[in-house]
């Protein structure tokens, strides 16, 4: 409820406030996640002030303050002695491209193996403490198949595995082991967000993609005879421009 109120605040920007250039279409000044909040605005002085004067604003209604010394401040496509003097009248330090949230950096293309490097060593330390715990197997599978599902196959014994992946992803009543299989997953998680562009969900995410992303027809979707097909065209049309993934 707290934040709702600085949301409010950013919502209303003056006539001389510049929105950023991927934001102006929407009309959006920031995004919130959980306890991460982003601000979007040019890269000048005037858009800069209507920013700290929402913060000031905030703090004298909410007794909150922002910690400048966890904020960061990323520009792009200006010089840097001008950079400089906007973070320094920000007070905060700059940043660099890309941003990185969750472990994982966010990318107009497509993730590499090396981007997700950082997030697959904390999973693995974590499978590692687990197992040098005393857990018996059944605890060991409930673990990964409640927290882990995301992470199948990089840490294997020095006897190498057992059990094939595909086999062990099979459902229990075929008498395996019924964790998620990856590949399938993101297949359906990008089926969702396909069915929610084509049905025009009203999500930001959505309206967002429309208005600063999507430059094919989606009709060519609906030409494709199968639906596997249909997946490949708009699939490869729309990776051209940006990642699709459950996390996109």
């Amino acid at each position: 409820m707290v934040m709702e109120v600085l949301s409010r605040l950013l919502n209303k920007p003056p006539v001389w406030f510049r929105f950023h250039d991927r934001c102006e279409r929407l009309g959006l000044t920031h995004l919130v996640f959980a306890d991460d909040l982003m601000i979007f605005c040019a890269a000048e002085r005037d858009s800069l002030e209507f920013v700290r004067q929402v913060l000031t604003e905030f703090a004298e209604l909410s007794g909150l303050v922002a910690n400048v010394g966890k904020g960061s401040m990323f520009v792009a496509g200006v010089e840097s002695r001008e950079v400089e003097e906007l973070a320094a009248y920000m007070s905060v330090s700059l940043g660099s491209l890309p941003v990185r949230y969750l472990s994982l950096p966010l990318l107009v293309g497509q993730l590499r193996v090396v981007d997700c490097a950082p997030l697959i060593q904390r999973i693995t330390a974590r499978i590692r403490s687990w197992a040098a715990r005393s857990l018996s197997f059944a605890g060991r599978l409930q673990l990964v198949r409640s927290v882990l599902q995301s992470f199948q196959g990089s840490m294997v014994s020095r006897g190498g595995a057992w059990v094939a992946w595909d086999e062990v992803c099979l459902p229990l009543g075929e008498g395996d082991l019924g964790v998620k299989h990856v590949a399938s997953w993101n297949q359906a998680a990008i089926m969702k967000l396909l069915w929610l562009i084509l049905i025009k969900s009203g999500s930001l995410w959505v309206a967002w993609v429309e208005a600063s992303r999507l430059e094919v027809r989606l009709s060519k979707f609906m030409d494709c005879r199968e639906v596997g097909g249909g997946l490949q065209c708009l699939g490869s049309c729309l990776r051209s421009r940006f990642y699709l993934g459950s996390g996109a």
